[in-house]
């Protein structure tokens, strides 16, 4: 099941993926665990990948669960 859920590498974010990945993970080691971190490291990685996927869902008519994600987590913050 665990090899159904992962990216492919012919998916159209995967490089973006993977660019995010690998920043977190310097981030991670190299900073966080050392006390030393900026809320903006590795933003626009994220925003990139995050923007491919939103597309993706877009294109497969499934964007739908992003807003229900979205209300759900305006509830949890009130």
């Amino acid at each position: 099941m665990k090899e159904n859920m992962r990216l492919s590498k012919n998916s159209p974010c995967a490089a973006l993926k993977s660019a995010f990945n690998e920043c977190f993970n310097k981030w991670y080691g190299d900073k966080f665990l050392k006390g030393q971190w900026e809320k903006d490291e590795c933003f626009h990685e994220w925003e990139a990948y995050r923007t491919c996927v939103l597309r993706r869902m877009e294109e497969k008519k499934l964007s739908h669960l992003f807003q229900i994600e979205a209300t759900m987590y305006a509830k949890n913050e009130e």
